[in-house]
């Protein structure tokens, strides 16, 4: 599936990925959404793949990735990313 760097991107810092956290492999995110404020092509994208679910809260959108978004997203950075939190 193909991905745009800057969607790689948000998809990291949605689940507060820094390799440097990333032990023997493996990171476990301690959350997982991206605050948008309103809609944004880039998720949408990812939204329409499966990779991702759209929110609403008083703020504006914001948007999570699916057990899919992670799993692609742990294959990219070849670290197993743990399906939380």
């Amino acid at each position: 599936m193909n991905l745009t760097a800057k969607q790689a991107k948000e998809m990291q810092h949605a689940i507060g990925f820094q390799a440097c956290y990333a032990e023997n492999g493996a990171y476990t995110p301690y959350r997982n959404f991206f605050e948008a404020g309103g809609a944004l092509a880039s998720w949408e994208s990812l939204v329409e793949k499966g990779l991702a679910v759209k929110n609403r809260n008083f703020t504006g959108v914001y948007y999570s990735l699916t057990a899919a978004g992670i799993a692609l997203l742990s294959e990219i950075l070849n670290v197993k990313i743990y399906n939380q939190p």
